[in-house]
């Protein structure tokens, strides 16, 4: 794989955004690094006979797959912490002891598995390339629906890149006020949740 690093970049998953990419490049952005994020803009790419990255040659599978093996814990330790403040603040509370997040580890564990397989192929494009700018679309939701997140991608890439700004922003203003409670912290985390699966 070769790639030019400090260059403008552009993330395409659709057949509209590799086009629309392709014309770019040809008008004024010739140093233009397209990525294809998907199978079908990977297929149209190698049928074009033009010059692209593919997404996956930027990380290993092997990594994401250690990674979903590491959110069962992250979603078990999850799941106590947040069982252990309901305890503490209602624990004289008739039947609490029936009541536990413990319920929610599948939606959990799907959650930090999406989020992992987005965030960690983008983050090694930006690590390898260290792009000068970023090409971005504006956000429409998926058309696809499904019983778990896995299948609900309700933020294309493009737009989860914006996602973790603006939440990694939210938490370091937090974080410089002080000591933050957890439910601050359960506050900005369910407001990019929504966010995330709108």
């Amino acid at each position: 794989m070769r790639y030019n690093r400090y260059t403008p970049i552009g993330f395409a998953e659709v057949a509209f955004q590799w086009k629309t990419l392709l014309k770019l490049r040809a008008n004024g952005f010739n140093d233009l690094q397209i990525v294809a994020v998907t199978p079908e803009v990977d297929y149209l790419a190698g049928a074009s006979g033009e010059l692209y990255l593919c997404i996956e040659d930027f990380y290993n599978w092997d990594r994401i797959n250690t990674l979903g093996e590491e959110n069962i814990d992250i979603a078990e330790d999850l799941c106590k912490n947040v069982d252990d403040i309901v305890l503490n603040i209602i624990s004289g509370f008739p039947g609490i002891d029936l009541v536990s997040s413990r319920a929610l580890f599948h939606p959990l564990k799907g959650f930090l598995d999406s989020l992992a397989m987005r965030m960690f192929p983008l983050e090694a494009v930006f690590k390898h390339i260290q792009p000068a700018t970023v090409l971005c679309f504006h956000q429409d939701e998926y058309k696809i629906s499904g019983a778990n997140l896995l299948d609900k991608h309700s933020k294309r890439i493009n737009g989860f890149y914006f996602l973790i700004r603006d939440w990694t922003i939210s938490m370091k203003r937090l974080l410089q006020t002080g000591k933050p409670s957890p439910r601050q912290i359960v506050l900005i985390l369910e407001i990019y949740v929504l966010e995330f699966r709108r």
